[in-house]
């Protein structure tokens, strides 16, 4: 994976070009609370990349850049202003990231692959139903879900010596 400069705020754009040109891709996101309305009250959850301005991609050598670059020019997509702005280098040559690297990146959390909806959680929870926890310091147990309200689930988690119902 090498490391792909991209003009403010395209980064997701050319992810998803460089996905649909075949290209491997990684670049990890968190998702923030923008305001909808005017006054504020409506609010939504929208994704920003952790590390912005880079996109990580895959490429064979330096001709498999170009090829990709050239393509991404036809669609208009290349360029100062717009999209894909250059391979980043290191003392003058260019280097893929270290396996090590690359596996730290693909374990932050990423975008969906296109064409596949998100998870909606509030339908996915039903009582009676498995769970795992993603994070904190429960993360990756099982548990059986007891009942779901709103944004708020209670399940039964293996506490010391006995279940406890939590939320």
């Amino acid at each position: 994976y090498y490391p792909v400069r991209v003009s403010q705020r395209s980064e997701i754009e050319v992810e998803r070009r460089l996905s649909r040109l075949g290209k491997p891709t990684l670049l990890p996101i968190e998702f923030k609370w923008v305001r909808v309305s005017a006054r504020g009250r409506w609010r939504k959850k929208q994704p920003y990349p952790m590390l912005p301005r880079y996109v990580f991609a895959a490429f064979r050598d330096a001709d498999d850049w170009y090829g990709t670059l050239r393509d991404l020019a036809k669609q208009g997509f290349a360029g100062q202003e717009r999209g894909v702005q250059g391979l980043v280098s290191s003392r003058g040559r260019f280097e893929p990231l270290s396996s090590q690297d690359v596996g730290f990146l693909a374990s932050l959390p990423s975008l969906p692959p296109e064409g596949q909806p998100a998870t909606n959680i509030h339908k996915a929870l039903k009582p009676g139903g498995m769970a795992e926890i993603v994070e904190g310091p429960f993360a990756g147990q099982v548990v059986r879900v007891d009942s779901v309200s709103r944004r708020k689930a209670q399940v039964l988690l293996q506490v010391l010596d006995g279940m406890r119902l939590v939320e």
